[in-house]
């Protein structure tokens, strides 16, 4: 029952946004915490995520979406989310950077 009750009370579903104009408004809002970029193959999610719900874009033409990333707050933090899947190139150089700045393999040995 208690699940039941929850379910009904946190109702957020992630909307969609069918104009480019609607969502520069939604990222310009004082709620929109931040602005997450996935590129496919065949389109471009720009997904907002506001105190209520998350708010997506999803732009099929390359150009507008270099557009629309340009026109973007500039106080508003843009995350490059990587593309899942079979392509296994692109994760792996940002893993391998990660632990090279990170450099916690060499400190931990270190501080015992």
């Amino acid at each position: 029952a208690l699940g039941h009750a929850l379910s009904l009370r946190f109702n957020f579903q992630p909307r969609k946004i069918e104009e480019i104009k609607d969502f520069l408004l939604t990222a310009r809002r004082k709620d929109a915490k931040s602005v997450k970029i996935k590129k496919n193959k065949d389109n471009v999610k720009f997904k907002v995520r506001c105190s209520r719900y998350l708010y997506t874009l999803v732009i099929t033409d390359k150009e507008k979406a270099e557009k629309l990333k340009q026109s973007l707050p500039p106080g508003t933090p843009c995350p490059q989310v990587p593309r899942g899947g079979s392509n296994g190139g692109s994760p792996g150089p940002d893993k391998s950077q990660e632990r090279g700045q990170g450099g916690q393999g060499e400190e931990r040995p270190s501080s015992r």
